[in-house]
């Protein structure tokens, strides 16, 4: 579910340590696949930035590449972006592609 933030607030900034937290808790869950050989798919915590929020996605390997060749951008379960705060970028069935919206788009 998709929540409401204040881009300036200190709730957009805590949405922003939960994103960069679960970037790093994905790198290791990334890393544990790799290293176990656990085949070509990645289970992810969504990196949708609500503190709230239990949602799991999966991705490819080549996937999770080609989304951590930009650093701001983020998988979340579809739905999940934040209004005002999130765009876009990607959108796939299992998940969506979020970088925050006033960064420029890359790639």
């Amino acid at each position: 579910m998709a929540a409401q933030i204040d881009r300036g607030s200190t709730t957009a900034r805590a949405a922003g340590q939960h994103q960069a937290l679960y970037r790093e808790v994905n790198e290791r869950i990334r890393d544990l696949v790799e290293h176990l050989d656990l085949g070509d798919a990645i289970p992810l915590l969504c990196e949708c930035g609500s503190g709230g929020c239990d949602g799991r996605v999966e991705v490819t390997r080549a996937e999770y590449e080609r989304l951590r060749r930009h650093p701001n951008r983020f998988a979340v379960s579809p739905g999940h972006q934040i209004p005002g705060r999130d765009r876009v970028v990607e959108e796939h069935e299992r998940y969506h592609v979020v970088e925050p919206e006033d960064e420029a788009p890359t790639g």
